[in-house]
């Protein structure tokens, strides 16, 4: 049984951890190169901006083996620290930072402000519109991301919702679909209804002729449990789905969702 409700969480987790330490990074990197006078700042600037033409497939493999001889492989950190910069986050702050005054900073540092009270104090502020596209960005990218916690992770206490999906897959591509999206509509809301299915039996008119779909079918499911419905085309898992839906009524039997009683309303 998959462990969905771990998935849930640590999808959670990894988004947010990311999300905050790429913000974190950005504004900070962004201040740096806009209002911050060092030698070789535009060399520097151009080099971390021409990263973005590189895929993120050529690196994987040596941040791999880097996490590897860290001992980092199947950990929170490995799978969270790697993503902790962004190259477009940088950019997209140090934009926005350009347009802010350098006269705020000045007056900042003739106050006695250091530069960190400064971009606390002062820029972030100033930066919500930025900071709340790139936050977006991040959540949906890292939310969705796929192939780096497949690679970094080998244990169900540490694989992502995204990565629990994939076992419904086969190594050609195929699935059970019908079990994957039920997978996908919030994991955490299915562990906490309970499903009781007693003597239930559908029975259609085919020709003039009465066929069973289902047949005296009982089946619960409890808090924390997960239900795939797998078997051949025709057996009837459509059907079930339906009637647990309310988009069928069965010919017999009882289906209730914590402890209410599902009825099926008219299909047209």
């Amino acid at each position: 049984m998959a462990p969905w409700n771990k998935y849930f969480l640590n999808t959670v987790f990894y988004t947010a951890s990311t999300v905050v330490g790429v913000l974190i990074t950005s504004v900070a990197s962004g201040y740096a190169f806009s209002k911050l006078e060092f030698k070789g700042r535009k060399t520097l600037f151009l080099a971390y901006i021409g990263t973005m033409m590189v895929p993120s497939q050529v690196t994987i493999i040596p941040v791999f083996i880097i996490l590897s001889q860290m001992d980092w492989v199947d950990t929170y950190a490995g799978l969270i620290i790697p993503g902790l910069t962004s190259a477009f986050g940088c950019f997209l702050m140090r934009q926005f930072i350009t347009g802010i005054p350098t006269e705020l900073i000045e007056s900042g540092l003739i106050e006695g402000g250091g530069h960190m009270r400064i971009l606390a104090s002062i820029v972030t502020p100033l930066l919500k519109p930025a900071v709340a596209t790139l936050g977006i960005f991040t959540f949906m990218g890292t939310w969705n991301n796929f192939f780096w916690p497949l690679i970094v992770t080998n244990s169900d206490e540490l694989r992502t919702v995204q990565v629990g999906l994939s076992s419904f897959q086969n190594q050609y591509g195929y699935g059970d679909w019908g079990a994957m999206m039920a997978a996908s509509v919030a994991p955490e809301k299915s562990a906490k209804t309970k499903l009781s299915i007693s003597n239930l039996s559908m029975t259609f008119k085919r020709d003039g002729n009465s066929v069973n779909v289902l047949e005296n079918l009982d089946l619960e499911a409890h808090e924390g449990e997960f239900v795939c419905i797998l078997g051949p085309s025709g057996c009837g898992k459509s059907t079930l789905l339906n009637i647990v839906g309310g988009f069928l009524k069965q010919s017999s039997g009882e289906v209730r969702i914590d402890g209410e009683a599902v009825t099926g309303p008219d299909p047209r």
